[in-house]
């Protein structure tokens, strides 16, 4: 194994493996091949926003001066779910 002309050594795992050599006409990057780019991409469907993210984005435009975790707690307090009812 040691004495083969023209390959490389590789070892793997305490083994050594012998690795023919690349000739001029082929190359590393013959091997690769390239990226394929699809002809029509499909569009995601657009989803309805979702009401706590918006709840959150308008109290941060009302409290410019806050940090995002104090936002993320006064708006829980002020957040109500809708479709859903107080119980008297």
């Amino acid at each position: 194994m040691n004495g083969i002309s023209g390959c490389r050594r590789k070892k793997y795992a305490g083994r050594v493996t012998e690795l023919p050599t690349t000739t001029a006409m082929s190359t590393v990057s013959d091997s690769i091949a390239p990226p394929t780019i699809p002809i029509e991409q499909e569009t995601k469907k657009e989803q309805k926003p979702n009401p706590w993210r918006e709840h959150v984005a308008e109290f941060r435009r009302t409290h410019p001066d806050l940090k995002f975790k104090e936002v993320l707690q006064q708006a829980k307090l002020t957040y109500q779910k809708k479709g859903t009812t107080v119980a008297p």
